[in-house]
């Protein structure tokens, strides 16, 4: 039998401040899913670490944190974003050589 997800908090993550507030909530949200102190901080610094990846692009996350029943209460995180192209997402250092192709 397949869990099923209780989503708990939905976020959106677009500018600095936004992760301030998804950090608090993750650690939040872990602290009632039942998880240690450090994992607490693991999950904020994931959180983190995502909006430091999208930053990159340019392009807001949808972050959703739940709970799944069945069995041992488990934190689930969804992350959902898209991608639009303007001009290349990877550009190579100054002075590398060019990928093949």
């Amino acid at each position: 039998m397949t869990p099923t997800i209780h989503e708990l908090v939905r976020l959106r993550i677009a500018a600095e401040a936004d992760v301030f507030a998804a950090r608090q909530r993750g650690r939040t949200v872990a602290a009632l899913v039942g998880l240690d102190n450090q994992d607490q901080v693991r999950v904020a610094t994931a959180l983190s670490e995502l909006r430091r990846e999208l930053a990159g692009m340019g392009q807001p996350a949808t972050v959703a944190l739940g709970v799944s029943s069945g069995g041992t209460p488990r934190l689930v995180i969804t992350a959902t974003w898209s991608i639009t192209a303007r001009g290349p997402i990877w550009r190579a250092p100054k002075g590398s050589p060019r990928p093949p192709g």
